[in-house]
C-alpha cells in the first residue's frame, strides 16, 4: 500500500511539473505554435542545457509560442507511460493546433512516433536530437529533420583504447532506464569492433557502491560512467558530486560523459547541450517558415575533453590525443620564469627570419631590374654576382650561429630535468632546424640563379641508396605521428644496379618529393619506384614532345602518394617559385615555396626532366628521369654543367 501511495504522488508531481512549464501566457491569432518534449525531467544537467538553448532562440523569435513537456522516463518509465503521457498533453492542449514538435532523447522520439498518426501530431514538422542511428526509426511520411548523436562515444571508447592499450577490461557504470539502453546498444557494437577489450555493464549500484568497486580495480581496469543516477526515493544525485569527495586518488582512470574538470575523471566527452538546443529550435523556425533544412540529419562533431592531472598522473602520452583534444586542470604557463631566455631565442630566430625573407624579395627585385635594365646588363650581371656572394657569406654566418642553437638545444633535452622546460626547447630545436632548411634552399636558389651548381659524378649503386632513402624517411613519419601512411619501395624486377650521376643532388631532389608526400597525406602507401627506360618510352609516358631527350637511356623515379592532389587549375604553378597552393596546409606545414622548382632546376642541369600527374582528392605522382651516363663518356664539359 505505501508502495502505491508513493507511485501516486510522484506521478501527481510530474503532472504537475507538466503543468508548470507550460508558459502562462499565450497569445491566439496567427502565432505559430511550438511543442516541446524531453524524455527527462528539470533539474537534469543536460536537459537544463537544452532547455537554455531553445529558449534563447525561441524568445527572441516573434510570432512564436512554445511550450514544453518532461516525461521523466528515468524514473516513471513502464508500459503505461506513453499512454498516460499522451492523455495528459492531449487534454492540455485540445485548442492548440501546433506547427512543429521537438522532441530530445530516445523516449521523446520513440513517443512521437508511436503517436505521429495521432490528431496532435499527424502532417507536423518534426525535430529531435539524442538518437544514435537514424536507421531504427521510419520517419516515411513524417517530415522529420534534426542531430544524430552516438560517434562521440565511439570516439571516447577509441580514445581509452588508444591511451591505455594494456588495461583490457572496461567497467560500465549506467541505470537501467530506456534512455541508458542507447550506450547498451553502443557497447554491444563496440565489443565487436574492440576484440581484445571484456566488456563489463554495471547498473543501479549506489554512488558510494560505484566508489567501493572501483578502489578494487588494477592495472588491467579501467572504466566508464554515465552522469546518469536516482536514488531508491527518485532524486537525482550525479557521479561527479561523490567523485568531489575523493580523499586519495584512484589506481585507474574513469572517463565519464560530464565536465571533465571534476578530481578524478581522465576524460570524456563535452556535451553541448545549449548548442543542441540552439541547432533544433533555428531547424524549427525554418520548417513553420516553410524553408528548407540542409542537411536533413546532422552529425555533429564532439570534441573530447582530458584532465591534464589525471593524464600525468598516468604517464599518458600526450601526442596519442586527438587533435582537437580539450585539457582541461593544466597548471599555469612558466613563461613569465623564463621570460627572459624565451624572448632571446625567439627574437634572434624572428630576426633571422625576416633577414632571410628581405634576401628572397631582394633577389626578385633585382631579377625584375635585370630584364627591364637592358642597358645596364654588365653592371646588372656584376650586382648579381655580388647578391650571390653575399647570400653565400650571409647563409653561412647564419649557419655557425644556428648550429650553436641546435647543439645546445639537443644537449638541454638530452640533460634538462625539467618538464615544465621540455616545450619550450623542443620548439627552439624544431624551429632551428626549420631555419637551417629555408637557409639551404635560399643558398641553392641564389647558386641556380649564378650558373654556379657544380655536379660530383660517381657511381650510385641504387638498391641500398633508395633502401637508405626508404629507412630514412620511415623515421620522420614516426617523428611526425603519421601512423596510417605507409612508405615502401618498388624496385624493378630485371635493370641495371649502377647509375652514374651526382648522389647528393639525385638524393635531395627524391628527399624533396617525399617529404612533400608525407606532408600532404594523412593515409595510405607512399611509393618509391625505379626503372631504367628509352628515350622513346619517355615520350610515350609523358605525351610531350617539348623534352629535349639527348640521351638514349634514362633512369625514370617516381613518387606516388594518395594525398590531397593538385586542383586542376593550379597544375601550372606547381613548379613556380614560392607558391603554396595548399592554402589549408600553410600555417601548419611551414615552407616558402622552393623545393619543387629546386628540384626541378638541378634535374635540368643533370640533364633530365621532372614532370607529374595528380587528381585532386586523390593523391599525386611526381616522376622525373636523369641521363644513364657511362664512365668513358663523361667529359669535362659535363661536369662543369
Amino acid at each position: 500500500m505505501i508502495k502505491q501511495w508513493t507511485r501516486a504522488l510522484v506521478i501527481l508531481s510530474t503532472l504537475l511539473l507538466f503543468t508548470i512549464n507550460v508558459p502562462a501566457l499565450h497569445m491566439p491569432g496567427n502565432n505559430k505554435n511550438i511543442l516541446y518534449i524531453n524524455s527527462n525531467n528539470l533539474g537534469y544537467p543536460y536537459t537544463d542545457q537544452i532547455v537554455s538553448g531553445l529558449s534563447s532562440v525561441l524568445d527572441t523569435t516573434q510570432g512564436v509560442n512554445y511550450y514544453m513537456e518532461f516525461m521523466d522516463t528515468q524514473r516513471l518509465m513502464d508500459s503505461l507511460t506513453f499512454v498516460h503521457f499522451y492523455e495528459n498533453i492531449t487534454r492540455k492542449y485540445s485548442s492548440i493546433n501546433f506547427d512543429a514538435i521537438i522532441a530530445t532523447e530516445k523516449s521523446a522520439v520513440d513517443f512521437f512516433v508511436n503517436y505521429k498518426d495521432s490528431l496532435l501530431f499527424k502532417d507536423k514538422a518534426f525535430i529531435f536530437s539524442g538518437i544514435p542511428d537514424i536507421d531504427e526509426y521510419d520517419f516515411t511520411g513524417i517530415d522529420a529533420c534534426g542531430i544524430i548523436e552516438g560517434r562521440e562515444l565511439e570516439q571516447l571508447f577509441y580514445s581509452m583504447h588508444r591511451l591505455f592499450p594494456k588495461r583490457k577490461n572496461v567497467h560500465i557504470f549506467m541505470t537501467s532506464s530506456k534512455t541508458d539502453s542507447i550506450y547498451r546498444n553502443n557497447i554491444s557494437d563496440f565489443n565487436e569492433e574492440f576484440d581484445l577489450a571484456n566488456y563489463n555493464i554495471i547498473t543501479d549500484l549506489s554512488n558510494d557502491a560505484i566508489i567501493q568497486f572501483l578502489k578494487t580495480l588494477g592495472e588491467e581496469d579501467m572504466a566508464f560512467v554515465i552522469n546518469s543516477n536516482y536514488d531508491h526515493t527518485g532524486t537525482f544525485k550525479p557521479y561527479n558530486n561523490v567523485f568531489n569527495h575523493i580523499k586519495e586518488p584512484l589506481n585507474i582512470p574513469v572517463f565519464t560523459d560530464i565536465k571533465t574538470r571534476v578530481k578524478g575523471f581522465t576524460g570524456g566527452k563535452k556535451k553541448p547541450g545549449k548548442t543542441y538546443g540552439k541547432m533544433m529550435a533555428q531547424m524549427a523556425i525554418k520548417r513553420i517558415n516553410n524553408e528548407q533544412v540542409k542537411p536533413q540529419f546532422i552529425h555533429p562533431h564532439v570534441k573530447l575533453q582530458y584532465n591534464y592531472q589525471e593524464l600525468k598522473r598516468f604517464n599518458v602520452n600526450f601526442s596519442l590525443l586527438p587533435r582537437d583534444a580539450v585539457i582541461v586542470n593544466k597548471p599555469k604557463s612558466f613563461f613569465s620564469k623564463f621570460k627572459e631566455l624565451f624572448l632571446v631565442n625567439i627574437l634572434f630566430i624572428l630576426s633571422t627570419a625576416a633577414i632571410i625573407i628581405i634576401l628572397i624579395f631582394n633577389n626578385i627585385n633585382l631579377r625584375k631590374y635585370r630584364v627591364n635594365l637592358e642597358s645596364a646588363r654588365d653592371k646588372a650581371m656584376q650586382s648579381e654576382s655580388v647578391k650571390t656572394s653575399f647570400i653565400a657569406n650571409v647563409s653561412h654566418e647564419i649557419r655557425t650561429p644556428l648550429n650553436a642553437i641546435i647543439g645546445f638545444s639537443d644537449i638541454l633535452m638530452i640533460e634538462n630535468e625539467d618538464e615544465n622546460l621540455d616545450e619550450y626547447i623542443k620548439h627552439i630545436n624544431k624551429s632551428s632546424h626549420i631555419l637551417v632548411r629555408l637557409v639551404n634552399d635560399v643558398l641553392d636558389l641564389s647558386l641556380i640563379d649564378a650558373n654556379e651548381i657544380k655536379l660530383n659524378y660517381n657511381l650510385v649503386h641504387l638498391p641500398t641508396f633508395m633502401d637508405e632513402i626508404i629507412q630514412r624517411n620511415l623515421i620522420q613519419l614516426d617523428q611526425k605521428d603519421k601512423h596510417k601512411i605507409r612508405l615502401k619501395l618498388k624496385p624493378p624486377k630485371e635493370e641495371p644496379e649502377e647509375l652514374y650521376t651526382d648522389q647528393l643532388r639525385l638524393n635531395q631532389v627524391i628527399q624533396n618529393l617525399i617529404s612533400n608526400a608525407i606532408k600532404y597525406s594523412v593515409k595510405g602507401t607512399i611509393t618509391l619506384s625505379y626503372n631504367f627506360v628509352e628515350k622513346e618510352e619517355v615520350q610515350k609516358l609523358t605525351k610531350a614532345s617539348n623534352f629535349n631527350l639527348a640521351h638514349n637511356t634514362y633512369c625514370l623515379i617516381s613518387v606516388r602518394d594518395y594525398g590531397i592532389g593538385i586542383p586542376q587549375e593550379l597544375k601550372n604553378f606547381v613548379f613556380e617559385r614560392f607558391r603554396r597552393l595548399d592554402q589549408v596546409y600553410l600555417g601548419h606545414h611551414g615552407g616558402v615555396g622552393l623545393g619543387l622548382n629546386i628540384s626541378k632546376s638541378i634535374i635540368n642541369i643533370m640533364g633530365g626532366e621532372i614532370w607529374f600527374t595528380s587528381t585532386q582528392g586523390k593523391g599525386s605522382t611526381f616522376s622525373f628521369i636523369v641521363p644513364q651516363l657511362h664512365t668513358e663518356q663523361f667529359t669535362e664539359s659535363d661536369n662543369d654543367a
